[in-house]
C-alpha cells in the first residue's frame, strides 16, 4: 500500500492552525459506523473533517470523511460538506474521486464515503525531490482533464492546490475536495464569504467578483509555478499580506524565480498566471492543448544531440526511455490544437457568458498551502489608481 494522501508526519503544525484535539478523533478508530463501516486508521484531518480507511462489512475498503462535532451548528459548512456529494454525483471523470454514499455516524456526524486513493498529494510529493518541468506538464494535463468537464456543466472547483492533488502508486493524479465548488445554479451563497487558498487565488477571486472556470485555470498556473519552483507565486508573512498582493499585484514570472523552466513551460505559466481575465486561457482544453503541445515538444531530441548519439559507438537506435517520465502521455488531443505555445497576453476565445458565478465580497475563508484552515480575515481589497 501507498502512503496516504493526509499526511500526518506534522501533526503538531495540523493542530495548531485547525484547533482540532486529535484525541476524540483517534478515538474513533475501532468503532463501527451504521453497522457497516468499521473504522480501521485515521488517516487524517483539518479544521472541518477527519479521513479514515474503513472496511464495509462485506469486505471493501474505502475511506470515509467525517465533519466534525463541534461545527454541527454552522449551517454553511453543513451545506458545504453535503455539496460535496452532489457535486462529485454531478460529473463523473477518472481523475476525480467518486463518492459512493452520505450518511449520519450514529452521535449525529455526516459522513462521507469515498474512494480510498493510495498516493501522497503534491503538497508533499515537491517537497522531497525536485520535480521535472516535463513531469510537472503531465500532471498539469491530468488536472485541465478533469477541469474540462467540470467547467461546462457548470462546476468551478475554486481550490485546486497540490495539497488537493493525489498523485496514485499507479501514476495517475486525481482531483480532492469539490466541497467549496461553486455549482451554476446553486441557491446557496456563502454569506458574503469568499473561499479558496490565498497562494492559489486569482485576483478576482480575492476581491470577491464574479468567476467562473478561468479562476481554477489559475490555480492550474500557481501549482505548476510551485512545483516548478518550490515557491509560492505570492509569499508573505500571513494570509492577509497574501492575499492584498494576490488582489492588487500581477504574478512574477516563473522564470525570474526558476530561469531554467524551458521557455515552452514558462509561456504557460505565465499566462496561466494572467492578472487580467482577457489575458488568461480562457478555457482548460485550450491550455491542455497547449501543455500537450509543450509536452510533445519537450519530448522530440534536438539535432545536437541527435548527432552526439549517432557519433556513439554504443548507440542502439530506438523508441526514447518514456520510463523517466511518471505520466502517460496523452494519446488523444483536444479538439483546434494549437501548434505553437501562446504567450501571455495573446487572445483566446471568448469565455462562455454560462459560466459566472457570483462570490460575494465579505470575510474570507482560505487555507494555507498544506490545506489547513486558516482564520477568518477580511478581504483584500486593490488600491485606488
Amino acid at each position: 500500500m501507498g502512503e496516504s494522501y493526509f499526511q500526518l508526519d506534522d501533526k503538531r503544525a495540523v493542530t495548531e492552525a485547525c484547533a482540532v484535539d486529535a484525541g476524540p478523533l483517534r478515538a474513533r478508530v475501532g468503532t463501527v459506523l451504521r453497522g457497516k463501516w468499521m473504522l480501521e486508521r485515521l488517516l487524517g484531518y483539518g479544521g472541518m473533517a477527519a479521513v479514515y480507511v474503513a472496511r464495509h462489512r462485506i469486505g471493501r475498503v474505502e475511506a470515509v470523511k467525517i465533519l466534525h462535532r463541534n461545527l454541527l451548528s454552522n449551517t454553511d459548512l453543513l451545506v458545504r460538506f453535503e455539496r460535496e456529494a452532489r457535486v462529485a454525483n454531478r460529473f463523473k471523470h477518472p481523475g476525480a474521486i467518486e463518492i459512493t454514499d452520505v450518511d449520519v455516524s450514529e452521535d449525529g456526524c455526516p459522513f462521507l464515503v469515498m474512494e480510498l486513493a493510495e498516493g501522497v498529494n503534491l503538497a508533499e510529493h515537491c517537497r522531497r525531490r525536485p520535480i521535472h518541468p516535463l513531469e510537472v506538464l503531465g500532471y498539469a494535463d491530468q488536472i485541465l482533464d478533469v477541469l474540462a468537464v467540470a467547467h461546462p456543466m457548470g462546476i468551478v472547483h475554486r481550490d485546486i492546490k497540490p495539497a488537493n492533488l493525489v498523485l496514485q502508486t499507479d501514476g495517475r493524479l486525481r482531483v480532492l475536495d469539490f466541497g467549496v465548488a461553486k455549482i451554476e445554479g446553486s441557491t446557496f451563497t456563502e454569506q458574503g464569504a469568499t473561499v479558496g487558498t490565498a497562494a492559489y487565488m486569482p485576483p478576482e477571486q480575492v476581491r470577491g467578483e464574479a468567476i467562473d472556470g478561468r479562476a481554477d485555470l489559475f490555480a492550474v498556473g500557481a501549482t505548476m509555478y510551485r512545483l516548478l519552483t518550490g515557491k509560492q507565486v505570492r509569499e508573505g508573512n500571513n494570509a492577509g499580506e497574501i492575499l492584498y498582493l494576490a488582489a492588487t499585484t500581477p504574478a512574477p514570472h516563473v522564470r525570474e524565480t526558476r530561469p531554467d523552466v524551458p521557455e515552452v513551460v514558462a509561456a504557460i505559466v505565465d499566462r496561466g498566471l494572467a492578472f487580467e481575465l482577457e489575458d488568461r486561457y480562457q478555457n482548460a482544453r485550450e491550455m491542455q492543448a497547449e501543455v500537450r503541445a509543450a509536452i510533445r515538444l519537450l519530448m522530440e531530441p534536438t539535432v545536437e544531440a541527435m548527432d552526439e548519439m549517432m557519433a556513439s559507438p554504443d548507440t542502439v537506435v530506438g523508441p526514447p526511455p518514456l520510463a523517466i517520465l511518471q505520466f502517460p502521455l496523452p494519446e488523444n488531443d483536444p479538439s483546434e490544437e494549437p501548434t505553437s505555445i501562446t504567450p501571455k497576453g495573446a487572445r483566446g476565445p471568448a469565455a462562455p457568458t454560462s459560466g459566472a458565478y457570483v462570490v460575494p465580497a465579505g470575510p474570507t475563508s482560505i487555507d494555507d498551502d498544506e490545506g489547513h484552515t486558516l482564520p477568518s480575515i477580511p478581504a483584500a481589497r486593490p488600491k485606488q489608481r
